[in-house]
């Protein structure tokens, strides 16, 4: 007899592609109500530590249009720990299985690139963790266990309830990134199909019952969409001082004049055949896993498959604009994570220590990643500004021979600086001075800059280059400041150097 134990619970546990067993979800009681407070108080204090040891500088926008204070950062740890949250919601409420949501949220705990991102100031960041919150509240609206003819009261104004959260979500979305409408406008309109098609053919009470969840949907979005935009458009009128319809110029710069080109372009497949794959890093494998057994199982499709959609619509969206960063498509990779936890809860269940042993390397393998990114590399870009913060006075001047929008400035130094730097404007009609600069960085010197600033700063690379205006004009080095152990164009150094006169 034991013997025929052991036998079945091996035949259990070698079963190929199985999934973990889906599970009722328990009911809500005080101690579940303190140990979900717990672990979001621990998401918390994580995402914190995850803002304070991101040092490094990411992209352009992040600094360079944003401000310094710590504010910002712990807001935006705020809203990372959120995601991370929804993400145990949504993985939950995909497959059914408290094991798996626990794998997912590690997952999105350890990748390195949601680590290095997620607390960044950047609106993509506010797009990626909002979009599983959407997701979440969108599944729940559905409402797709019961019939129109069931509902009661209550079950419609939950319904409503799940209804507008989704659509606020929703809303910010695509007021932080107006590309965001082409990911989810689609959901709007299978929200209504659904409602229409539950109630099929139906007369009568269910008929009327159908059509008028149907309207009041309709009217709900309808409602949310209208004040999303009078809100946006009368905070801009208030900030530029004239009517402007921010989100048609966002539209319109990028997309329909293609000039965000002019800060440089990529081919059709970059991101399937580099970026993405890049982002996921160890996960790739398991999120390919972690499909496939989604694929072959009888998960309800619409939980199950809706965050794949959003992924891959997002994908597909940005494939078609030349201007490609990783960013742009992040949310794709906070919507992959349920399925690469589906993958590792799965083969965490497997009588092969092989298998555990390579799932948490491909896991842990994440953590060096995160730190080196996160604190070392393009390090010197923020360093030198905390660098003049300390050395710079009310006299001083500083003249920055960097990358266009490589670096913070007021919002770093605090005080009433004169400072000059280098512009790529991609206005037609205006002169790029970058360009300009680094076809000849000791002639442009000598024309343009007729007063030396009491500060220089720049690439060690650009340091044969402008040494004779340097010696000419008593500048020594101040500072040597280490930026990165390598580069990804010419014109950045390894270090970054700060001379004065």
């Amino acid at each position: 007899m034991a013997t025929d134990d052991g036998l079945r619970k091996r035949q259990v546990h070698s079963a190929p592609l199985s999934p973990p067993k889906q599970e009722e979800p328990p009911p809500p009681t005080q101690s579940y109500s303190r140990c979900s407070n717990t672990l979001l108080s621990l998401l918390i204090l994580y995402r914190f530590i995850n803002a304070l040891l991101v040092q490094t500088r990411f992209v352009p926008d992040e600094y360079f249009q944003s401000i310094e204070s710590e504010s910002p950062k712990i807001f935006q740890s705020l809203i990372a720990a959120a995601s991370d949250w929804f993400i145990y919601k949504l993985t939950l409420i995909m497959f059914n299985c408290k094991e798996t949501a626990k794998y997912a949220l590690l997952c999105h705990i350890f990748s390195w690139f949601i680590f290095y991102c997620c607390t960044r100031t950047l609106s993509n960041t506010m797009e990626s963790s909002l979009s599983p919150m959407i997701l979440y509240y969108w599944i729940k609206a559905l409402n797709t266990n019961d019939s129109i003819s069931n509902k009661t009261m209550c079950d419609y104004t939950r319904t409503s309830l799940h209804t507008s959260l989704y659509l606020v979500l929703m809303a910010l979305s695509v007021l932080v990134r107006p590309t965001g409408v082409i990911l989810w406008a689609p959901f709007c309109l299978i929200h209504l199909i659904i409602i229409i098609r539950r109630g099929g053919g139906a007369s009568g009470e269910r008929g009327r019952r159908k059509w008028v969840e149907f309207r009041k949907t309709l009217i709900i979005m309808i409602i949310v969409i209208f004040l999303s935009l009078l809100w946006s458009i009368l905070i801009d009128r208030f900030y530029y001082g004239k009517w402007v319809f921010v989100q048609y110029e966002f539209l319109k710069f990028n997309i329909l004049e293609g000039r965000s080109s002019n800060f440089g372009t990529h081919p059709w497949h970059w991101y399937i055949s580099q970026g993405f794959p890049a982002m996921l890093f160890s996960f790739l494998p398991l999120l390919v896993h972690g499909l496939y057994i989604s694929s072959i199982n009888s998960y309800n499709p619409l939980h199950s498959l809706s965050p794949l959609a959003a992924a891959v619509i997002l994908l597909i969206v940005h494939s078609f604009i030349k201007h490609k960063e990783f960013r742009f498509v992040l949310p794709s990779l906070t919507l992959s994570i349920p399925y690469i936890g589906l993958s590792v809860s799965s083969l965490l269940n497997r009588n092969s220590k092989v298998i555990k042993v390579i799932v948490i390397i491909l896991i842990l393998i994440n953590v060096p990643m995160s730190l080196y990114f996160s604190i070392i590399h393009q390090r010197g870009d923020v360093s030198v500004m905390k660098h003049l913060r300390q050395s710079v006075n009310s006299s001083s001047s500083v003249l920055f021979l960097l990358p266009c929008y490589s670096t913070p400035l007021y919002s770093y130094l605090h005080g009433d600086h004169q400072l000059q730097f280098l512009e790529c404007l991609p206005d037609d009609g205006f002169p790029n001075i970058e360009t300009e600069f680094y076809s000849s960085p000791l002639d442009w010197l000598l024309i343009h800059i007729k007063d030396p600033p009491t500060h220089i700063v720049f690439y060690d690379v650009l340091l044969s280059k402008i040494e004779e205006y340097l010696h000419n004009n008593s500048y020594v080095q101040e500072a040597k400041l280490f930026h990165t152990h390598f580069k990804d164009n010419d014109k950045t150094g390894q270090y970054i150097l700060v001379y004065t006169s």
